[in-house]
Parts: C-alpha cells; sequence; structure tokens
C-alpha cells in the first residue's frame, strides 16, 4: 500500500468514528482514538509530500517550514498540523484524562487543559481533507 493510500485509509477511519461510531456509543474516549487515526493520516500525507526529498528535516517544525516554503502549504495546514500534534503530544505526556459531558479534557503536569470536542474533532477533519489533496503532484507548488 502506498503512502498515499494509507493517508486517506487513516482520514476514512477518523470520519467513520466520528460520524457513526461516536454517536451510536456516546462514548468521550473515543474523540481520543478520532485524534490519533487523524495525526496518523496528517503524517503520512507529509511523508507522501518529502518522500522524495533528499534531505528533509527531522523536526516536526523543520518539515512544516519545508512543506510552507518548498511546497507552498498553506497556513491554515501548518497550523493544522501543529494543534493535532499538540493535543496528541499533550494526551500521551498527560497523566490525568477525564470526560466532561460529551466532551474529553486533556490536563498536563502543569494544570494546563485541552479540551477535545466532536465539533473541534470534525472541524479538524475538513481542513486535513484540504490538506491531503495537497499530496497530490498535480497539486502541488514546485
Amino acid at each position: 500500500m502506498i503512502i498515499q493510500d494509507k493517508a486517506f485509509q487513516q482520514l476514512k477511519a477518523a470520519e467513520h468514528l466520528l460520524q457513526v461510531t461516536f454517536p451510536l456509543v456516546k462514548d468521550p474516549k473515543l474523540l481520543i482514538g478520532i485524534l490519533y487515526n487523524l495525526s496518523a493520516a496528517l503524517d503520512y500525507a507529509m511523508q507522501a509530500i518529502l518522500q522524495q526529498e533528499p534531505a528533509v528535516p527531522q523536526s516536526l517544525n523543520g518539515k512544516l517550514h519545508f512543506l510552507q516554503t518548498k511546497y507552498g502549504i498553506g497556513k491554515n495546514s501548518i497550523e493544522l498540523i501543529r494543534r493535532v500534534n499538540e493535543i496528541s503530544s499533550a494526551h500521551k505526556d498527560s497523566s490525568v484524562v477525564f470526560t466532561r459531558g460529551s466532551k474529553q479534557v486533556i490536563c498536563t503536569d502543569e494544570y494546563a487543559m485541552e479540551v477535545l470536542s466532536a465539533q473541534e474533532l470534525a472541524s479538524f477533519i475538513e481542513q486535513a481533507r484540504d490538506f491531503l489533496k495537497s499530496m497530490e503532484p498535480a497539486n502541488r507548488k514546485q
């Protein structure tokens, strides 16, 4: 399976979890699973765009700068990748995660909170769909 297909597969899984599974089960813990599928889709999309490059920076900020300057990826897509990565990292590093209503609350060790909602994830998925379109060579600015 090629990298582009993996990106679309992860995005499709995130959409299915959000639109079908989450309304049926009504368990806010699924929001974290949706976030991780979305994060994987964005990572695969970045890999697909950068796979032909001989020297790609290893840091996320380096990759994002490369995508923005060389490929003309829009500021909205760059901010989406940063935001999803930030929330994912906060969850991985958090010692406390709890449910409040239909939202998932992630607490960091410094008592900062990230609140994850279905509406926010739906917005992320729409933005991610636009970013995944930029994987296609015809849509890239080089």
